[in-house]
């Protein structure tokens, strides 16, 4: 990112951690469920995102 950008905040750690934090405190404050990736395949994060609709379509009616 450097190299195309130079002096570009986008890229930097201090940068990141407040996006982070930021999304976040935002997914909290309006309940957003997330879902950890990091050791997940695209299939199993497909079925736990899709599980997920289903129980609240379920929930809602």
């Amino acid at each position: 990112r450097n190299e195309r950008r130079p002096g570009s905040n986008y890229a930097k750690l201090e940068n990141c951690r407040y996006e982070i934090n930021e999304a976040t405190a935002m997914m909290k404050k309006e309940s957003i469920p997330w879902v950890a990736t990091t050791s997940k395949s695209i299939e199993e994060i497909a079925t736990t995102v899709l599980q997920s609709i289903k129980s609240d379509k379920t929930i809602l009616g």
